[in-house]
């Protein structure tokens, strides 16, 4: 972290440089990059890398097609898998040339706490994944009030990604 003088109150104000995963510089007092970086998703995953080099831009979480949702190890994580709304700027040359969607898997493990209404079934929803006060917290909403569900826990991981 660099620091900067503050020319009027010979105070130091904390700045930071962090590189975007389009490898773009971004300079800022903390506070102002610390709530740019709660709008990116990917930083809140433990491996965050997992999309790096893929998009120019965060990939959106508006219009994800949830295609699963389950309950897994005994009600100790959640995992969620969907089709992400855009395929990304720089595929992986390993992928089948015809693809066009990428699918994601997400795990979110230490469940703390759990909230749902309605039924839905599945389709285009949209995530929400924020910081919570016990951790991160992943929200689904469905379209219209068809169905919402929270849950909040400690670590949040991509498990999967391919091309379809």
């Amino acid at each position: 972290m660099a620091a900067k003088r503050d020319e009027g109150k010979g105070e130091v104000a904390p700045r930071d440089v962090f590189l975007t995963e389009s490898n773009h510089a971004i300079v800022a007092p903390y506070n102002e990059l610390e709530r740019a970086m709660e709008d990116w998703w990917t930083q809140k995953l433990t491996n965050g890398r997992a999309l790096e080099g893929l998009y120019d831009e965060e990939p959106p979480l508006e219009d994800f097609e949830l295609r699963e949702l389950r309950v897994a190890e005994r009600g100790l994580s959640w995992e969620i898998r969907g089709e992400l709304s855009r395929f990304p700027d720089h595929p992986r040359p390993d992928w089948d040339e015809g693809a066009s969607r990428l699918e994601i898997q997400l795990r979110l493990s230490m469940i703390e706490d759990f909230k749902a209404s309605g039924l839905g079934p599945g389709g285009l929803v949209e995530l929400v994944i924020a910081r919570a006060e016990d951790g991160l917290s992943v929200k689904v909403e469905g379209r219209g009030d068809e169905f919402q569900f929270e849950v909040v826990g400690m670590s949040l991981q991509m498990i999967g990604i391919r091309a379809l």
